[in-house]
């Protein structure tokens, strides 16, 4: 995890933290998960109703936000 920054020194951009900590066999990990949680979304959407879908949306999208913070 990186320190705040002390004023007037230059903060390293986010990704490359993320590039020092990732590699080929973690990322493809990730993205076989985000695969699967894409096809668990989309064969369950077909089957909502669409006030119940509207709410479901709302609830993925304010995970999502939670995520990245």
């Amino acid at each position: 995890m990186s320190t705040p920054p002390i004023e007037g020194e230059l903060q390293e951009p986010l990704y490359l933290e993320e590039e020092q900590r990732e590699n080929a066999v973690s990322l493809r990990e990730k993205q076989v998960r985000m695969e699967q949680q894409v096809y668990r979304i989309w064969t369950y959407v077909p089957s909502l109703s669409p006030s119940k879908f509207v709410s479901q949306l709302i609830l993925l999208k304010r995970s999502i936000s939670v995520r990245r913070v």
